[in-house]
């Protein structure tokens, strides 16, 4: 038997405080080799404005395999009404490869790389970061700030967006946290008084730029995840002490990496780490007070399988979800 499981009964199992464990269990996992990532395939629909992607994992520690089938189509919203991306995630018993469970991804998708985010911070950000800085405050947002929000003291929010109105809504979203919070007009200004930086956007051309960095500062790079999107400037890079990824060959063709590669802001071999190396203590994370750190995030399949086998979990012990017979 299969478990189904949608939108609203992902929701009520996943908590942050569990998709953290999960991702940082994952990427230390990745760290110690015991991980199979295979290349991930992009099916591109140009003329839709959309791509649909499969992301295969396999953690070998945690027993647990799966693939992501996700889509995402920029136009959606405006031109159907329809969220930007959709999904699913089948999670597989690996000494049978019978599907357990088949479960919405857009949720799962959203906390986890705000979770990735999290871990990244927990890292390598100072130890005394309270304020954060965000550029983008569409679907990724308010999990970025809810991860950050549990690895750190967190005291204030900045935010911008290109739509004022989102960033109203961010701000709204995260009022729980008890945070002091302020909507910016520019992302020159979310740079300013920061310690932390997170870019989530679908830009398609760079807009920080490596002069508005500070001293100390931790930037997660969120958006630019395939090779047509940039968020931050080669000078960024170039300024960085260290620049951290979370799975090598999907960076490299992130158009940000490219393009800070051919202006010789980074060198073929500048790469730091993984940040699954430094979860794993193959590599120290930050050293010291002024480094300025950088993840560039691309998201890995493992973090959406070890999630989902813990929402597997949780759905048999709780009786949530619908269970078919989708295989004799």
């Amino acid at each position: 038997m299969t478990l189904i499981l949608g939108r609203q009964d992902v929701e009520q199992l996943l908590t942050m405080e569990l998709t953290l464990e999960a991702v940082e269990e994952a990427f230390l996992e990745h760290g110690q080799g015991t991980t199979l990532v295979p290349d991930r395939i992009g099916l591109f629909l140009d003329e839709y404005h959309g791509v649909i992607g499969v992301m295969p994992g396999y953690m070998e520690g945690m027993k647990a395999a799966g693939v992501k089938l996700i889509c995402h189509h920029e136009e959606n919203p405006k031109k159907h009404n329809l969220p930007a991306s959709a999904g699913l995630v089948v999670y597989h018993d690996p000494a049978t490869g019978m599907p357990l469970a088949i479960m919405d991804c857009a949720y799962i998708t959203m906390m986890r790389t705000g979770a990735a985010t999290g871990v990244s911070v927990k890292y390598l950000a100072r130890a005394d970061a309270q304020a954060v800085g965000i550029v983008g405050a569409g679907a990724q947002a308010s999990s970025q700030i809810a991860a950050i929000s549990r690895v750190r003291d967190l005291k204030k929010v900045k935010a911008f967006d290109i739509d004022s109105a989102a960033t109203a809504r961010l701000l709204e979203e995260i009022a729980d946290l008890g945070l002091e919070t302020e909507a910016v007009d520019s992302p020159r200004e979310a740079c300013v008084g920061v310690d932390i930086l997170v870019t989530c956007t679908p830009a398609r051309t760079p807009f920080i730029r490596g002069e508005w960095i500070e001293e100390g500062m931790h930037i997660a790079a969120v958006g630019a995840d395939m090779p047509h999107k940039s968020e931050l400037f080669p000078g960024v890079y170039a300024r960085g002490d260290k620049w951290v990824t979370d799975l090598i060959n999907q960076a490299l063709v992130t158009g940000e990496i490219a393009g800070a590669m051919a202006e010789g802001a980074i060198g073929e071999h500048a790469l730091y780490a993984t940040l699954g190396e430094i979860v794993a203590g193959e590599k120290p994370g930050r050293e010291n007070e002024t480094e300025i750190t950088i993840f560039k995030s691309t998201g890995m399949a493992i973090q959406d399988v070890a999630v989902a086998k813990r929402v597997h979990g949780l759905a048999r012990e709780k009786g949530a979800g619908l269970e078919v017979s989708i295989t004799p």
